[in-house]
C-alpha cells in the first residue's frame, strides 16, 4: 500500500513537472523585451554554490557578486526531461558576468569566453546533455594585469566585483531557431522616407532522430505601435547547413520616427514554419521592437529626425545599496522612471554597458544610450599592447552586436585616447571622444575618425566658472563639444554653496554649467553622475566616512533624491528652480599648524638667545659647514641632546609642512590622481587619506617617521665607518644628519602663510613642492659633503656612492610598480597632461 502511494505521488509531480514546461513552451514569454513563443525560457537565478578552489562550497545568491580576486567557481544542477534535451537545442544567455568565462556541462569542457558585462549567447552541442541532470559549472576570472588597469585605473572608477553579475538563462530551443536579428535604418529627412534592413540569421543543429520533411519558410511581419500589420513577406529555403542568412529591405515612406519626446516602435515579428503553405507547424518564433531615427552632427551640435536637440543626459553607474552591480528588474525600471522625470533625453554609461533590461527600457521610455568603452585613463604605451587593445576590439564588437540595434543607441565613447584628447587647458578637465555609430562598424580600429562628439570633463570642484570659460574658449575642436561635470561631497551639509563640500554647492555649480554650455553653444551636457555609488580606489574629497563611496549622484546610492536632483530636474525641464542657501564663506584655515609652528619658532628664539653653543653651532654649521665638520672629526665634543634637540624640531617642521600640504589638497583631484597612481596599494591609501582628515595625528605620524629615518640614517653612517676604518661613533653620525638637516627648519616660516595662499590660488600648490623637494636636495647635498669632511674620504667617492645608493632605493621599488602597474607609464602621461 505504502509502495502504491509513493508511485502515484512521484507520478502526479512529475505529471504536473510536464504541465508547467508545457505551459511555458506554449505560452509567449520575453527575455528582456524580445519575446518567443516554442521556446522554453529557464530562470537560473536563485540559490547556487560557489568556491574560490573547488573544495570548500558555499551558498550564494545569484545574480550577485563578489569582492574575490582570482578564480571563482559557481555550480547548479538542474532536473530536465530527456525527451525535451533530445528535441530541443539547447543555449545559455548571459546578461552579463565581470570577465572571462569556462563553462562545463556535466563535467565536460564546453569553451571559454569573454564577458566584459557584455550579454551574449552559449549554444550547447547535444552530446553534453545526456543523462538525468544538467550539471552546470562555470569558471569565472576577473581581470588582471593591463586590462585590469584599463578598467580600474581612474580616480572615481566603479568598484570591481567578481561573478555572475546579471542574470542567467537555460533557453531551449527547436533544432532549427532564430539565432540572430540585426536591424538597421537610414531615414531620409527630406524625403521623408526610411529605408529598413535586416538582416537574419537563421541557425540549424543537425539532428538525426529529427529531420524536417516539409520546407521550411520564414514568415517576417512588421507591426506599428498600435499592433497593425504593416507589411508581411514569406521567404521559403531549405536549411541544410549550420545557419542561413536572410536578408530583406523595407522602404517606409512617412515613418512614425523615434525620438526622446515620442519613443516610437514597429515591432518584427518572425516565425519559421514547417510544412506547405496551407497547412504548417510552428517551429521557432521571435519578436523583436526597433524604431526609426536619424541623429546626424551639424558641425556645432546634433538633430535628431532633422530638429535641433540639446543632449541632456546623467551618467549612470550600476549598483544599488550593498548589491554591487546586481540590480533587480524593479530597480531598473524605478531608475529609468527617475531618469526620464528628471527631464533627461540621455544617459550615458560608464565603467560598465547598460544591463539588457535597461538598454530595452531606454528605447521604450526615449533615451538616448551613450556607452563608454573601458578604457579609463590610459596611456598610448598600455594601450597599444595586444593585451589591451585586442580585448577592447572584441567588446566594442560584443557590444555593437547586442545593443547596436536598440532604438536608443547613440553612440560609443572612447575615453582618453592620446591622439584624440587634446592638451588640457585647465585643472581638472579631461577630453572625450564620442563616436557615432558609423565611426565603429568595422571595429576600434576606426577610433581615430574625426567624427563625434568631444565632452571636456570638469571635475575640478576649485576650478571658477570664470576660469572653466576661459579655457573653454580655447578650445579649437571640428567636432561638436559638450560638457560633463561632477561635484563631490557631503549631501547631508547644508551650509550653503559657499562651502565648497555642500549639497547646496552641488547644485549651484551644475546649475552655472549647464547655462554656460547653454551660451556658449555646446549641443549638450552630462552630469556626473546620477547616482551614488562604489568605488575602486578611496576617494579623499568629502571626508566622508566611507572613503568608498562616490557622494557625487543626484541621488544617493540607496535612491534618495536631494537638492542637485531638484535643481537639474528644474533646469532640464525650464520650470522654477529650487533656493539655494548662500551660506556663509569661512576661509578654511587649520590654525592647529599655525600654532603648533609659532611654538616651535618661539622655543629656537629663546634656545638661540640663551644658549651660546647652540647659537654657534647653529652659525658654524650654516654658514661654515667644513669648519664645523672638521669639528666632529676631529672629536672635538659638540652637545649631543642640542644635536637630538635640532632633529626633533627638524621632524616637527617636516611634519607641520607636509600634514598642511596635503590637508589643503583635500579637494583637489590631480593631488589625489598622482597619490592613487604612486601608492598602488588600497589599505595604504586607505589609512593615509583617513590620516589627512586627522591632521594633528598625521602630524605627529610624520614627525615620527621623519626622526626614525634619521636615527636609521645615523645607524648606515656608522656602518660606513667600519667599511672605511674610520674611528667614528654612533654620536658623531647622528649629530651629522642633526646638522646636516639643518636648513628644513626653514620650511616652518613657509608653513605659517602657507594655507592661506593655497586657499586663495590652489596653483600655488606645485610651488610648495617644488620648495620642500629643494630643501630636501640641499639636505642630501650637505649630508654627503658632511660624510666626505668626517670620514675624510674624498668627496667624489661619497658623492658616487651616496648617489649610488639612492637610486637603488628609487629605483627598487619603482621597477616594481613599473613591472606591475606601469607607474611611469602613467606618470608620462599625468605629467604631460597636467602641464
Amino acid at each position: 500500500m505504502k509502495s502504491t502511494f509513493k508511485i502515484f505521488v512521484v507520478s502526479a509531480i512529475c505529471l504536473f513537472a510536464s504541465v508547467q514546461i508545457w505551459a511555458v513552451e506554449n505560452d509567449k514569454h520575453s527575455l528582456f523585451g524580445e519575446k518567443f513563443a516554442k521556446r522554453i525560457i529557464i530562470d537560473l537565478s536563485g540559490d547556487w554554490k560557489y568556491s574560490p578552489d573547488k573544495t570548500n562550497w558555499r551558498s550564494v545568491k545569484v545574480p550577485s557578486g563578489q569582492d574575490e580576486d582570482g578564480e571563482l567557481w559557481h555550480r547548479k544542477t538542474i532536473k530536465i526531461d530527456k525527451k525535451l534535451v533530445k528535441n530541443k537545442s539547447w543555449h545559455l544567455f548571459f546578461g552579463g558576468l565581470s570577465e572571462n568565462i569556462e563553462i562545463y556541462i556535466n563535467g565536460q569542457y564546453l569553451g571559454k569566453w569573454l564577458g566584459g558585462m557584455a550579454p551574449f549567447w552559449v549554444s550547447i552541442p547535444r552530446k553534453f546533455l545526456e543523462g538525468d541532470n544538467v550539471e552546470l559549472e562555470f569558471k569565472i576570472t576577473g581581470k588582471s594585469g593591463l586590462a585590469m588597469r584599463s578598467d580600474e585605473f581612474s580616480l572615481g572608477a566603479s568598484k570591481i566585483n567578481s561573478g555572475l553579475l546579471r542574470s542567467l538563462f537555460f533557453i531551449g530551443t527547436a533544432n532549427t531557431w532564430v539565432s540572430k536579428i540585426n536591424i538597421n535604418s537610414d531615414y531620409d529627412v527630406l524625403k521623408k522616407q526610411a529605408l529598413v534592413n535586416f538582416e537574419i540569421d537563421v541557425a540549424n543543429q543537425v539532428n538525426k532522430q529529427i529531420t524536417n520533411q516539409g520546407k521550411l519558410s520564414l514568415e517576417l511581419s512588421v507591426y506599428d505601435g498600435e499592433n497593425r500589420i504593416f507589411t508581411k513577406i514569406k521567404k521559403i529555403g531549405k536549411i541544410s547547413a549550420n545557419h542561413k542568412i536572410i536578408k530583406y529591405s523595407l522602404n517606409m515612406s512617412k515613418p512614425r520616427l523615434w525620438s526622446a519626446s515620442a519613443p516610437n516602435e514597429y515591432k518584427l515579428s518572425l516565425r519559421i514554419l514547417d510544412g506547405s503553405d496551407t497547412l504548417s507547424a510552428l517551429i521557432d518564433s521571435y519578436d523583436k521592437s526597433f524604431g526609426i531615427k536619424k541623429l546626424a552632427e551639424t558641425g556645432s551640435g546634433y538633430e535628431l529626425n532633422g530638429k535641433n536637440i540639446f543632449i541632456k543626459a546623467v551618467d549612470y553607474i550600476e549598483g544599488f545599496g550593498d548589491q554591487n552591480k546586481s540590480l533587480t528588474r524593479k530597480q531598473i525600471e524605478k531608475d529609468v522612471r527617475m531618469i526620464k522625470s528628471l527631464g533627461a533625453n540621455a544617459v550615458r554609461f560608464k565603467f560598465t554597458p547598460p544591463h539588457p533590461l535597461m538598454a530595452r527600457l531606454c528605447s521604450e521610455y526615449g533615451l538616448l544610450m551613450f556607452i563608454d568603452l573601458p578604457t579609463a585613463s590610459m596611456p598610448k604605451s598600455i594601450y597599444s599592447r595586444d593585451e589591451v587593445s585586442v580585448r577592447l576590439e572584441n567588446l566594442s564588437k560584443m557590444y555593437f552586436d547586442y545593443y547596436g540595434g536598440e532604438s536608443s543607441f547613440a553612440a560609443w565613447g572612447i575615453s582618453w585616447w592620446p591622439n584624440l584628447a587634446k592638451k588640457s587647458l585647465a585643472h581638472g578637465q579631461n577630453y572625450y571622444k564620442i563616436l557615432d555609430i558609423k565611426g565603429i562598424q568595422s571595429g576600434i580600429s576606426d577610433w581615430d575618425l574625426n567624427n563625434g562628439m568631444t565632452i571636456v570633463e570638469i571635475n575640478d570642484k576649485l576650478m571658477s566658472i570664470e576660469d572653466i570659460k576661459q579655457s573653454l574658449e580655447k578650445i579649437n575642436s571640428n567636432s561638436p563639444i559638450a560638457l560633463d561635470f561632477s561635484s563631490h561631497g557631503d549631501s547631508e551639509n547644508n551650509n550653503g554653496f559657499s562651502d565648497n563640500l555642500s549639497i547646496d554647492y552641488r547644485a549651484h555649480r551644475f546649475r552655472n554649467l549647464y547655462y554656460l554650455s547653454k551660451t556658449q553653444n555646446f549641443s549638450g551636457v552630462f552630469v556626473n553622475a546620477f547616482n551614488d555609488y562604489k568605488l575602486q580606489y578611496p576617494l579623499l574629497i568629502g571626508g566622508a566616512e566611507d572613503l568608498f563611496l562616490s557622494s557625487s549622484g543626484l541621488v544617493s546610492i540607496d535612491r534618495e533624491i536631494n537638492l542637485a536632483y531638484k535643481t537639474v530636474q528644474s533646469i532640464f525641464n525650464s520650470t522654477k528652480e529650487p533656493l539655494l542657501n548662500s551660506g556663509n564663506t569661512i576661509a578654511d584655515i587649520n590654525y592647529i599648524f599655525t600654532v603648533i609652528g609659532i611654538g616651535i619658532v618661539l622655543i629656537m628664539m629663546f634656545l638661540f638667545n640663551r644658549l651660546r653653543r647652540f647659537r654657534e653651532y647653529f652659525i658654524r654649521s650654516l654658514l661654515r659647514p667644513h669648519n664645523f665638520y672638521s669639528d666632529i672629526r676631529d672629536q672635538r665634543l659638540i652637545s649631543l641632546y642640542q644635536s637630538l634637540l635640532l632633529a626633533l624640531f627638524v621632524s616637527l617642521t617636516l611634519g607641520i609642512y607636509i600634514a598642511e600640504l596635503f590637508y589643503y589638497n583635500r579637494d583637489n583631484i590631480e593631488t589625489q590622481r598622482f597619490m592613487v597612481f604612486g601608492i598602488q596599494n588600497i589599505e595604504i591609501l586607505v589609512n593615509l587619506f583617513s590620516l589627512i582628515w586627522q591632521e594633528v595625528l598625521f602630524m605627529i605620524l610624520i614627525s615620527a617617521t621623519a626622526l626614525i629615518l634619521f636615527f636609521v640614517m645615523s645607524a648606515m653612517l656608522k656602518v660606513f665607518s667600519f667599511w672605511v676604518r674610520s674611528r667614528i661613533f654612533i654620536q658623531d653620525t647622528m649629530t651629522i644628519i642633526a646638522w646636516s638637516s639643518l636648513p628644513l627648519i626653514f620650511l616652518l616660516p613657509i608653513a605659517l602663510f602657507m594655507g592661506k595662499m593655497i586657499q586663495n590660488a590652489p596653483w600655488v600648490n606645485m610651488f610648495f613642492i617644488l620648495i620642500l623637494l629643494f630643501f630636501l636636495l640641499w639636505f642630501f647635498l650637505r649630508l654627503l659633503r658632511a660624510t666626505a669632511v668626517v670620514f675624510d674620504v674624498s668627496a667624489w667617492k661619497v658623492k658616487f656612492l651616496g648617489l649610488g645608493v639612492s637610486l637603488l632605493i628609487v629605483l627598487f621599488p619603482l621597477s616594481y610598480l613599473q613591472i606591475h602597474y606601469s607607474v611611469v607609464d602613467y606618470f608620462k602621461y599625468y605629467v604631460t597632461y597636467w602641464l
